[in-house]
């Protein structure tokens, strides 16, 4: 079982993502532009340096590494 702080914060980081939450609410909308921008000119390319290689302890979930991780699976579904 979860501590009451635990639990807390848990309600806290769950508010905080979907579609009424502060984080992600428009990422669906973002990569569906992305995606519509691609279509119109399927030959051409794009490079995104984010910075953010290193692997390290924060105190918050999101992180560099989270979101090379979701734009390395997002390209692998797109050039399957």
């Amino acid at each position: 079982d979860d501590s009451e702080e635990m639990t807390r914060r848990r309600l806290r980081q769950a508010n905080l993502f979907g579609p009424a939450g502060f984080v992600s609410a428009d990422d669906g909308e973002v990569i569906e532009f992305s995606q519509e921008g691609f279509d119109s000119n399927p030959s051409h390319r794009t490079l995104v340096e984010l910075g953010g290689r290193e692997v390290g302890d924060t105190d918050h979930m999101v992180t560099e590494t989270l979101i090379r991780g979701m734009y390395r699976y997002w390209r692998k579904v797109m050039e399957a």
